[in-house]
């Protein structure tokens, strides 16, 4: 589904531009959908965890999402940048990968730290949704590209490890290639 809204800044109307394929788009497909098969898998590992080479092409893709956004300006001083966000997001995922081991007190602290991801998730949605005209304007494309080079890489290597993410990358795909 295609949106293309005017926001009004002032004196000047900058048209918002999330037709599928754009800029925008492809950040906000991140965001939402990507992260939140994200963690529907981790849910489906919370009982083992992630090997450490596979967590790490995890983090290089949100460490790309995040650089991607380093040039979004914040939405005011008391509100701060969007990619501190997404900082915080990758932080409290390498945090719930450091916890090694199936013991019932490890799967527990996974647990805890994937309601803390899904809590920041919603934080990043809930700016990114003010700041589209911004994201729009001042995203990192190639950075973009590269955390989903990162994660695909990931998939074809392992591709029953992230399942939610394999498909959530599959129509992203698709859904690209359409236009």
């Amino acid at each position: 589904m295609s949106k293309s809204r005017k926001k009004h800044s002032g004196t000047s109307t900058i048209k918002l531009n999330s037709k599928r394929g754009s800029p925008l788009w492809r950040f906000n497909y991140f965001r939402s959908v990507v992260l939140t098969n994200l963690l529907n898998d981790l849910y489906n590992l919370e009982q083992t965890g992630i090997e450490d080479k596979h967590c790490q092409k995890i983090s290089a893709s949100l460490n790309y999402f995040s650089n991607a956004a380093t040039d979004i300006p914040s939405a005011g001083p008391l509100v701060g940048p969007l990619y501190k966000d997404i900082e915080k997001f990758t932080e409290l995922y390498q945090a719930w990968n450091d916890i090694k081991g199936g013991e019932p007190e490890m799967v527990a602290s996974r647990r805890e730290l994937r309601l803390k991801l899904m809590t920041q998730r919603q934080k990043i949605t809930n700016k990114a949704r003010k700041l589209q005209v911004a994201i729009q304007e001042n995203v990192d494309t190639e950075l973009m590209k590269a955390g989903f080079d990162a994660l695909s890489e990931l998939i074809t290597a392992v591709p029953d490890l992230l399942g939610n993410v394999g498909k959530a990358l599959k129509e992203f795909v698709k859904r690209t290639q359409v236009l």
